[in-house]
């Protein structure tokens, strides 16, 4: 067993710890909106991420299984990095990214958790920041309540607090996919420099591929797709131009499934095969996954629990499903509030003319879903990857908590910012 304590009572790893936690946390609140009260939603994450940290090594003192594992082959990549050993360490493909990262960092504090788990808090820190400048990109010149509540929705939701201060990959992840649909959003508002901005976007996809394979490649096709989807809606000749993308993607989609299936792997058996596993290894496995069926039954099984999962009569009194019902919570509360939010985009109402930026977000969702109901077996898993997708509509849910119906104002003009003008 590994303490969380281990290696702090070095020089290199307490200063390379404090370094991490200092710089991300500057980062965060150098590039964070102005004046939107941002700033405190940040010293509140970091906050709520030390308490559950100090809650966890109080409570079990040593790195729970998942993290040990990632912890041991970090250590292995470090004595590679540093010359200890001629031997490169190996593991899955479209995994080997963060071992790698965490391996370079014990480079240089040596083998100590608390360094990694710095990183994961500092990720959430910049997610925080991240949420909020695509809030503003969707709610530009408006009062900064939409703004301030996506911020802290992202700061203090459990189910992304909770998988912050472990050596997981869930708050990089979290942060890249964000960066990510920041980016795409930027490319087609035609916000900042655009040779910049594509290279922070490609910079964010390629290290979310390179940690997380099939799930970066996912996104990558998710956010192109919302571009193309974008970029053809702003055009006078909108409606052919959107019928002949969705017309060739659905003629291209058997040879797209086809190298998907030959570079990732994602063929109808394998996907069998997975989803089937990770039903049988776990007490919270979905029932009816079985080895030897096809994909639409597989989707049958999973897409429901991806949407609206665990169940009432699927919960058990164990910490998993605890951990699930929990996931779920936060799960519709978000979802509610970005169904609400359509409201403000509809034509003659506040944000009507930034609707266009809606159909990037929704594609990039429905991308994330889809790569959820053939990867996920058990709520064990739903309840780490869920959020991916939760995050990806958090800005939308912030506007919609933001606004309320008023009675003064006429049908075409009965939205207003909750506390706002």
């Amino acid at each position: 067993m590994i303490s969380y304590m281990q290696g702090l009572d070095t020089f290199n790893g307490f200063v390379g710890t404090v370094l991490i936690l200092l710089c991300g946390l500057g980062c965060a609140l150098a590039f964070a909106p102005k004046r939107t009260g941002v700033h405190a939603a940040i010293w509140g994450a970091l906050a709520a991420d030390l308490l559950v940290l100090l809650m966890l090594v109080a409570v079990f003192r040593y790195l729970s299984d998942d993290s040990e594992t990632w912890h041991i082959l970090a250590t292995q990549a470090s004595d590679f990095l540093t010359g200890r050993t001629e031997y490169s360490v190996t593991y899955v493909d479209g995994k080997l990214g963060y071992l790698w990262i965490v391996g370079g960092i014990y480079a240089v504090t040596g083998s100590t958790p608390m360094a990694p788990i710095m990183l994961g808090i500092v990720c959430h820190l910049l997610l925080v920041t991240v949420i909020a400048r695509i809030t503003a990109l969707l709610a530009p010149s408006q009062p900064p309540q939409a703004i301030r509540r996506s911020a802290y929705l992202a700061a203090f939701l459990p189910c992304i607090v909770w998988w912050t201060p472990h050596i997981l990959r869930e708050s990089l992840t979290f942060m890249l996919v964000a960066t990510a649909l920041y980016g795409a959003m930027r490319i087609v508002s035609g916000r900042g420099q655009r040779a910049a901005t594509l290279a922070f976007t490609c910079a964010a996809l390629a290290t979310l591929i390179w940690i997380r394979g099939s799930l970066g490649y996912m996104v990558t096709i998710g956010v192109v797709l919302g571009v193309l989807y974008v970029r053809a809606g702003r055009s006078r000749y909108h409606t052919a131009i959107r019928s002949a993308l969705i017309g060739t993607g659905i003629a291209a989609f058997p040879f797209v499934f086809q190298v998907l299936s030959e570079s990732l792997g994602l063929t109808e058996d394998g996907i069998a095969i997975v989803t089937s596993e990770l039903s049988d290894i776990a007490v919270s496995g979905f029932p009816g996954l079985v080895n030897e069926t096809n994909l639409l039954r597989i989707l049958s099984v999973t897409i429901p629990r991806v949407l609206a999962g665990p169940f009432p009569w699927e919960l058990a009194p164990n910490g998993v499903m605890a951990l699930a019902f929990m996931e779920l919570v936060c799960w519709l509360a978000i979802g509610l509030g970005a169904i609400r939010a359509r409201k403000a985009f509809l034509p003659n109402q506040l944000l009507a003319d930034r609707r266009y930026l809606i159909g990037l977000i929704i594609v990039v969702f429905a991308v994330v879903i889809v790569a959820l109901a053939i990867t996920a077996g058990n709520y064990g898993i739903l309840a780490r990857f869920r959020p991916i997708a939760t995050v990806v509509i958090i800005p939308l849910a912030g506007i919609g908590f933001s606004f309320t119906r008023s009675p003064s104002r006429s049908r075409s003009q009965s939205l207003s910012w909750v506390s706002g003008s």
